[in-house]
């Protein structure tokens, strides 16, 4: 069997796996959607796009034996036997497309599908992670029991072997001396592909009259927990920088789907983006159809994606004023130097941030395809 396979964790990996999907659609495609977030996404509104659709459920809410089970069933020593392991030996001189072989189950399966005949495995561009080196965190706890379940994952994203091509939106940035890929692909940026957004069609709710005069900031929020933020201390200093903006600024908070939101009712005189049954939705799809002045954000990749499509708004990362954070901001500080984005250590310099003068500055929204051409190339058109 020939064909493209997708597999993906998140619904930002799920939207550009849809948008290969849709320009790579000479081909069969394929999805594995990892649902450990248990996100709640109907991908009975995106199987039109796929040949088949293969679901690992959310199972970490089970118990702790069965959950053990489970992980090494999907990603260790038992992975022989899975359902995973049974499709992905169905195909030959196909490709496989991942976005991040730190994941455990993502690394096990590009091992599979690339002793089968001609395979090959690529990886996407998922964020500034692909870009940072950064290690995973594992506790000894957890890397002995990766050890004992058979589990393997990759020091940093993209050091597979198994991996032969990277696609990325700014191949410049990478250290490519680290990788053991040989090709390096302009990726497509399905954000400036306004028809595929509107054929997408899935952020309709966006579409409200603001009556309020003052500007917006707007906050994207994230599971910093787990990076080693205290939820204490991620309260108290939103509190401290939400007190600066509330004079000038109506704030709006786009919590992450992996975050506990219930912590946001602590703040007063915030707002809550509510989108119903889009709550897993990426903010990348919302961009062009928000107004804001200002977008803050700890570490989201998303804001980078913001700052590319709109040229009137500032970025301000605030990751530097939360004294636990643990990550790795190579990435960031090579951004940081441009234009409109900033990076205060303090607050005193976060107040100076927002009041500085919007500075004008062009963007392209040029459609590049080298990745689809590259892709065809390798499928053998």
């Amino acid at each position: 069997m020939k064909g493209v396979v997708f597999s993906c964790f998140t619904p930002y990996q799920l939207m550009n796996s849809i948008y290969y999907a849709v320009k790579l659609k000479k081909y069969d495609s394929y999805l594995i959607w990892q649902d450990y977030a248990n996100y709640g996404i109907d991908l009975d509104k995106f199987k039109s796009y796929f040949k088949e659709i293969m679901v690992i459920p959310y199972y970490m809410n089970k118990d702790r034996m069965k959950k053990q089970y489970l992980k090494c069933l999907h990603s260790g020593y038992l992975f022989g036997v899975s359902r995973e392991y049974v499709f992905l030996k169905r195909f030959e001189h196909s490709i496989m497309v991942i976005f991040s072989d730190q994941e455990p189950s993502c690394n096990r399966q590009i091992r599979c599908f690339c002793r089968c005949d001609g395979n090959k495995a690529m990886l996407v561009e998922e964020g500034i992670g692909t870009y940072c080196g950064e290690p995973q965190h594992l506790s000894m706890k957890v890397k002995l029991i990766y050890s004992v379940l058979g589990i393997r994952t990759q020091p940093y994203i993209g050091a597979s072997e198994h991996i032969s091509t990277m696609i990325v939106k700014h191949p410049e940035l990478l250290d490519k001396k680290r990788y053991k890929c040989n090709s390096f692909v302009l990726q497509s940026n399905m954000l400036f592909d306004n028809q595929f957004l509107r054929e997408l069609n899935i952020i309709d709710f966006l579409n409200k009259e603001k009556k309020s005069t003052k500007k917006t900031a707007l906050f994207l929020g994230g599971p910093l927990q787990e990076r080693g933020v205290s939820e204490g201390e991620y309260i108290e200093r939103l509190k401290e920088i939400f007190k600066i903006l509330n004079d000038d600024y109506d704030i709006i908070v786009k919590p992450h789907p992996r975050e506990n939101i219930e912590y946001y009712n602590e703040i007063p005189n915030i707002s809550i983006m509510k989108c119903g049954e889009y709550k897993w939705i990426p903010f990348e799809l919302m961009i062009k159809k928000m107004r804001f002045e200002i977008l803050l954000t700890a570490v989201s990749s998303a804001a980078f994606n913001a700052y590319e499509i709109k040229d009137d708004i500032k970025v301000i990362y605030l990751y530097k004023l939360f004294k636990d954070l643990a990550f790795d901001d190579q990435i960031i500080l090579k951004y940081g130097k441009m234009d409109n984005i900033y990076i205060p250590l303090n607050i005193e310099m976060l107040k100076t941030c927002i009041s500085s003068p919007l500075l004008e500055r062009d963007i392209h929204l040029d459609i590049e395809d080298d990745d689809i051409v590259y892709i065809n190339k390798i499928m053998g058109d």
